[in-house]
C-alpha cells in the first residue's frame, strides 16, 4: 500500500470514528544518546502511571531515575524542571548521573512532553498531541493520547 493510500485510509477511519488528533513533534539527535533520564511529571497519578510504562517500553535504553531523588537535591517540590539553574543541573548530573529530564504535562484534551538536557538546559525533544471526538465533543482517552505522544517521540528519534 502506498503512503498516500495509507494516509487516506487513516483519515477516513478517523472521520468515521469522529476522532481528529493533531501532533507536533521535534527531536534533536542528542535525545537518542541519553542513558539516564528522570521523569518529572506534571500529571495526575493515574496519568503518570500510564505514561511511565509506555515511556519505558518505547525507550528501553533509558534508565529512569526517581524524581524524589532529584527533589532531594533541588530542595523544593514546586519548582519546575525548566527553572533549574546551571549549578543545580550540574549537581543532579554529578550525583545521580541524570542526563536529561523528561517533563510530560497535561491540559484538557492535550498531552505534551519536553526533554530538557542537564548540561545546558536546552530542550532536545518536544511533542504535543491533542484530540477530540467531534461527534460527542469529548476528548479522547488519556491512554490513547499518551500512547500517541510517546509513539511520536519514538518515531522521530
Amino acid at each position: 500500500m502506498t503512503f498516500a493510500r495509507a494516509l487516506c485510509l487513516t483519515m477516513i477511519v478517523q472521520m468515521i470514528a469522529g476522532c481528529i488528533t493533531s501532533t507536533e513533534v521535534a527531536v534533536r539527535p542528542t535525545f537518542s544518546y541519553y542513558d539516564r533520564v528522570a521523569i518529572w511529571a506534571n500529571l495526575s497519578r493515574s496519568q503518570e502511571e500510564l505514561f511511565i510504562p509506555l515511556y519505558m517500553k518505547a525507550f528501553p535504553h533509558h534508565t529512569l531515575v526517581d524524581r524524589r531523588d532529584i527533589q532531594l537535591i533541588v530542595g523544593r517540590e514546586e519548582m519546575m524542571p525548566d527553572q533549574l539553574d546551571e549549578a543545580t543541573r550540574e549537581q543532579i548530573r554529578r550525583d545521580l548521573g541524570v542526563e536529561a529530564i523528561v517533563y510530560p504535562t497535561s491540559t484538557d484534551g492535550q498531552f505534551a512532553v519536553k526533554v530538557i538536557d542537564m548540561i545546558d538546559g536546552a530542550i532536545t525533544a518536544s511533542a504535543v498531541v491533542s484530540g477530540k471526538n467531534y461527534f460527542t465533543e469529548e476528548n479522547l482517552s488519556d491512554k490513547v493520547l499518551m500512547r500517541r505522544l510517546v509513539d511520536s517521540l519514538k518515531n522521530q528519534s
